[in-house]
């Protein structure tokens, strides 16, 4: 009896255990190639693709600082790169950099451009000035520019400077070197002829003679001034130009005293050149330029307005001590002896504006 209930319970123990094995089979997939149906392996996300749009301007790069760009995937990842310094100076008519402060040759605003420096206004009276002279003469003010310092010698005892002031003879005053403005009279291929907007000196055009090419004037223009009102980087700009000398250019249909053309770095407007529409010289009050208070101090002549009268390059045809001038109130004229030392100037230039 015992034997019986043994192999009664041995046969149902393997019973239990073939089903036991048969559900494990189905339930893992077994050989039957079936796939899974596990609910964990249905959730499995996809491998994502990054989809970038375009570079965005992030941190803008400056003249001496990089920059930064950014692009955003929608799914929140972003990605940054850096854009180099552009080495182009925001200028300023201080001729210095408005970011890093760095010196710049020119600066242009319209048709004016702002370019190499020469004592011009009366120093204010915050203003205190040091004894020590830089190479150039000039003295360092307490505003960190620099003076010219003149002994008053006026052509007249009624003139005033721009700040209503008389400008007393033989009184020493102080002049800032800022920098000069020029008006575009004429621009092509990346390169301008420009015009002093001021009288800015007085001087003799030469002695005894109109020729201009032999000129005490070219040489000061050429020698002097260009020296001390332009530093290397900006002499580097510079153009030497072809100045026609020509009997077309004075204005006159004959005049033995029309010199050869010449080679200048600087020089002054012919006749033809100061009269051209084409250069922005239409009418008298095109031609009206007021005097600096640097030449009203050194001896200019100006009108009751303050305006100067100024020395053309071009020879007048009756002497040859007369040379043709602009007067103060912008009409064409003559001096009839060209070593007057108390008529203005007004430098001319070729400047590459690279």
């Amino acid at each position: 009896m015992k034997k019986c209930i043994i192999a009664i319970l041995t046969l149902v123990f393997c019973l239990l255990s073939i089903l036991l094995i048969g559900c494990d089979e189905n339930s893992t997939g077994g050989d039957s190639g079936n796939p899974s149906t596990n609910p964990q392996d249905s959730q499995q996300p996809l491998e994502h693709t990054h989809t970038f749009p375009a570079w965005q301007e992030n941190v803008p790069a400056t003249c001496s600082t990089a920059g930064e760009e950014i692009r955003t995937c929608d799914c929140g990842v972003s990605e940054t790169r850096s854009i180099p310094a552009t080495g182009v100076h925001t200028t300023t008519k201080e001729l210095v950099c408005s970011v890093c402060q760095a010196a710049v040759a020119y600066h242009r605003d319209g048709n004016r451009i702002y370019f190499g420096e020469y004592p011009q206004t009366l120093k204010a009276e915050n203003v205190v000035v040091s004894n020590s002279v830089d190479q150039r003469g000039y003295y360092l003010g307490s505003d960190n520019a620099y003076y010219a310092k003149v002994v008053a010698a006026p052509h007249d005892e009624d003139y005033v400077f721009s700040t209503g002031a008389t400008v007393t003879a033989g009184e020493e005053y102080y002049f800032k070197v800022e920098p000069i403005a020029w008006r575009v009279i004429t621009e092509s291929n990346g390169t301008a002829i420009i015009v002093c907007e001021s009288v800015i000196a007085n001087g003799a055009f030469g002695v005894d003679t109109n020729d201009y090419a032999a000129s005490a004037m070219r040489t000061w223009l050429n020698g002097a001034f260009y020296q001390s009102a332009f530093q290397n980087a900006e002499k580097a700009l510079i153009l030497t130009t072809q100045v026609d000398n020509s009997i077309e250019s004075t204005g006159h249909d004959k005049v033995e005293y029309a010199c050869e053309n010449t080679q200048d770095n600087i020089f002054l407007l012919s006749y033809a050149e100061a009269t051209n529409p084409q250069y922005g010289f239409s009418s008298n009050d095109d031609r009206s330029l007021r005097a600096s208070d640097y030449s009203l101090a050194t001896g200019v002549f100006v009108n009751s307005e303050g305006n100067g009268y100024w020395w053309l390059r071009s020879p007048a045809s009756r002497y040859e001590y007369y040379a043709r001038l602009i007067s103060g109130g912008g009409g064409s004229s003559y001096a009839n002896n060209v070593d007057c030392i108390y008529y203005g100037i007004v430098p001319v230039l070729q400047i590459d504006l690279y």
